[in-house]
């Protein structure tokens, strides 16, 4: 029996007619208990079968691995157009929701105009709804006369004297 071995191994491809076979080759010093060698042990194994498979395997991979970094570009470029779409259709809905009130403030405007009586309950009526469609520091709605020598304040969002009446040309 024997207690001890020293073993080195290489890998050999060797070419053939039906194509290339891989040989693992080990070799061991065989010796005994006393360290004095007994023998050799040689053993030689085709792993042509193992190292094509090994091959396939990583090839596979690889093709694996670039298909999941084709599709995740294919993903991230949907996802931005997707959030492009989402973007301008906000805006757009945002555009229309602006539009609707503004028409829906028009139609105020117009509805109050029908039901009031006075020039002046009109004019503060109006001014009121326009001041909710578009953002005013001041307005003023004054009736001139024909012949431009008075003024009369019919409605006003300020607190500021009027002015004097155009001179006469």
């Amino acid at each position: 029996a024997f207690l001890q071995q020293e073993t080195s191994q290489g890998i050999f491809s060797l070419q053939r007619d039906q194509g290339e076979v891989i040989i693992d080759i080990r070799f061991s010093k065989l010796k005994n208990r006393q360290g004095k060698s007994i023998g050799h042990l040689l053993v030689l194994q085709n792993i042509t079968e193992q190292k094509q498979t090994e091959a396939a395997l990583r090839q596979t991979q690889a093709e694996l691995e670039q298909r999941v970094h084709a599709r995740t570009q294919e993903l991230t470029q949907a996802n931005l157009s997707l959030r492009l779409h989402i973007e301008e259709r906000e805006q757009a809905e945002e555009a229309l929701q602006k539009y609707a009130r503004r028409l829906k403030i028009l139609h105020e405007i117009d509805q109050t105009i029908l039901s009031m009586e006075s020039p002046e309950a009109i004019s503060k009526a109006v001014l009121e709804r326009i001041e909710r469609l578009i953002p005013l520091h001041q307005a003023r709605i004054v009736l001139l006369d024909p012949t431009g020598q008075s003024i009369q304040r019919m409605a006003a969002f300020d607190d500021l004297p009027l002015s004097e009446p155009p001179a006469p040309p």
